[in-house]
């Protein structure tokens, strides 16, 4: 359950050392914070994307009327 805990903490422990494995210090640095920088992005993007069907979700309940496909 431990590893649970700290899903993230661990998650970038393990993906330093396989790095590791096959590259040196300044490139582990380099590809992790990369890959930290995209994770924070997507986050950010779907974090609008979200919010945005959501606002236009509400905005159309607002505007409960008959539309002109159903009318004339």
């Amino acid at each position: 359950m431990e590893f649970l805990k700290d899903f993230f903490v661990n998650f970038g422990i393990w993906f330093s050392e396989w790095l590791a494995g096959f590259m040196p210090d300044w490139g582990v640095k380099i590809v992790t914070g990369f890959s930290v920088s995209i994770v924070l992005v997507l986050i950010g993007l779907f974090a609008v994307l979200i919010l945005t069907w959501g606002e236009r979700k509400v905005i159309g309940r607002m505007q409960d009327r008959i539309g002109p496909n159903r009318w004339g």
